[in-house]
């Protein structure tokens, strides 16, 4: 596993005064990301889909997710304490870094309509150990007509 990531997920998370998403002193999510992540969401997402999302952050998209009302919702979360604050039970939740999880959907052959990736880098080495690297599964993981939508904080 990759050093930052493994930091991460072994650190407390904290939200600041003005509810951003902290771990390490990184701001992980912003709230003012709420109005970009619902345009995603309506973006790719469409009433009675699927849906994979890998990273929870402060759940701005999947609560958008649930709102539009999909048939099958996948989260994919590393930080414990993060999964811990997801309510959303229509989701089935994977704990720990998509690494670990995504051979489990690929055996079940579980396919999305849309897949939203948007997980924290801290480098630009991690862009590619997160990002490039979880291309390589997309389509096994996409229906026909599919879509990907990745978000890249610079």
């Amino acid at each position: 596993m990759n050093k930052n990531l493994e930091k991460y997920i072994n650190s407390p998370i904290d939200y600041d005064k003005d509810g951003n998403l902290v771990c390490n002193g990184h701001e992980i999510m912003y709230q003012y990301e709420l109005p970009l992540m619902k345009y995603i969401a309506d973006t790719i997402v469409h009433r009675g889909g699927s849906v994979l999302n890998v990273g929870y952050g402060l759940g701005f998209f999947d609560k958008r997710v649930q709102e539009i009302g999909v048939r099958n919702h996948v989260i994919m979360e590393c930080h414990p304490e993060v999964v811990a604050s997801i309510d959303i039970p229509e989701a089935t939740i994977y704990v720990g870094p998509w690494q670990e999880n995504i051979d489990t959907l690929i055996n079940n052959d579980a396919k999305f309509d849309c897949i939203f990736f948007d997980t924290f880098t801290f480098s630009d080495d991690d862009l590619y150990e997160e990002q490039y690297k979880f291309l390589d599964y997309c389509k096994q993981l996409l229906n026909n007509r599919g879509k990907v939508s990745l978000f890249t904080w610079p």
